[in-house]
């Protein structure tokens, strides 16, 4: 049984690939904050547009990297 418990400490880098939405629009230089599922929970890390463009509140986005334990690199995902 014990090794079914989890330790409750997420990994940031477990939200590279994974989709999510805006939270708090991220402008072109600076932050904002994306909400993006990671191991099982739904949540909201600091991000940094990956194309130096800004992204709106509510647009679709995925995670290319992680800057640190909070900040995630994100791209704008076009939906056709």
């Amino acid at each position: 049984i014990k090794h079914l418990q989890a330790g409750g400490t997420i990994n940031i880098k477990n939200a590279i690939g994974q989709s999510g939405s805006v939270y708090l629009a991220i402008p072109s230089k600076g932050s904002g904050q994306a909400r993006v599922p990671v191991q099982g929970s739904l949540k909201i890390f600091d991000a940094i547009s990956a194309d130096q463009k800004p992204i709106q509140t509510g647009e679709k986005i995925q995670v290319t990297d992680v800057v640190d334990n909070n900040t995630l690199v994100v791209k704008k995902v076009e939906i056709i």
